[in-house]
């Protein structure tokens, strides 16, 4: 009877093109693992715009304490030592809660307030359609929501800062897919024209909720491509459509080119 101890090691089998990934397999991997990246970046503009938001609120109050701190020191006597604390301590109570906001609310937004992006060359003709079919199979097909896409008519070259560009799109679609009712539709078409390229992300909420109608009224989750937009020279707007097939639209417009240096003399 042969000892196991002194059997060899039993060979390892050969790796065979059967254990490869298979590229469509890769391809879907990576387009979940972009969107995923999109949407996490959206949720950090998103965080921080409603901080932005909390901030103010939150600055008014202390505001009119603070103002109000300064009619009462004009009102009361101040030779008597009790008003002098209770003002005092008003004043040192305002400016407390005001250097809280700073250090941890807004030095939080700092990242997201001013984008930093990187113009290069690009044809907006094979930058949408990958967009587009990135959302319609990361987003649309869960939720049965189609996306009408009309290809713009012909080649147009710009000078964006692409990835910026396409996650603002990404989050447009994105929006008006996860507002739509399953087995709906929503639609984005683009032109190029005037020295802008235009896109419209058009859908009809589930709710059917009301369009904003100016920037600083935009929800909170289009922050992202409220900031490229910024960033790029352009707007971002989200209007109503009153009796159009689609309630909602939004409006992203953006200079082709960046304007040109005026040099200081």
């Amino acid at each position: 009877m042969s000892s196991s101890t002194g059997d060899p090691a039993a060979p390892t089998a050969p790796l065979t093109s059967q254990s490869a990934v298979p590229p469509a397999d890769l391809a879907q991997a990576y387009d979940r693992e972009r969107a995923e990246r999109v949407r996490a970046e959206a949720a950090v503009f998103e965080r921080d715009q409603m901080l932005s938001i909390l901030s103010h609120d939150l600055r008014g109050p202390l505001n009119a304490i603070h103002s109000w701190s300064h009619v009462l020191e004009r009102k009361v006597d101040l030779s008597d030592p009790g008003v002098q604390r209770a003002l005092g301590g008003v004043r040192t109570g305002v400016e407390q809660q005001v250097r809280l906001i700073e250090e941890v609310v807004d030095a939080t937004r700092q990242a997201t307030r001013h984008l930093q992006i990187a113009r290069r060359p690009v044809e907006l003709s094979a930058l949408l359609p990958t967009v587009v079919a990135n959302v319609r199979d990361t987003v649309g097909r869960a939720r049965n929501v189609s996306i009408g896409e009309q290809p713009m008519s012909a080649p147009q070259q710009a000078e964006f800062d692409a990835e910026r560009v396409w996650q603002a799109v990404w989050v447009m679609l994105d929006y008006g897919v996860t507002r739509t009712a399953s087995h709906g539709s929503i639609a984005i078409d683009s032109a190029a024209g005037s020295g802008n390229w235009t896109v419209l992300v058009e859908f009809t909420a589930e709710d059917n909720e009301a369009a904003p109608m100016r920037a600083d009224q935009l929800p909170p989750a289009l922050t992202l491509p409220l900031r490229v937009a910024e960033a790029h020279g352009g707007h971002l707007t989200m209007i109503r459509n009153e009796g159009a097939a689609f309630a909602q639209q939004l409006r992203l417009s953006l200079p082709l080119f960046a304007p040109p240096q005026v040099s200081k003399v």
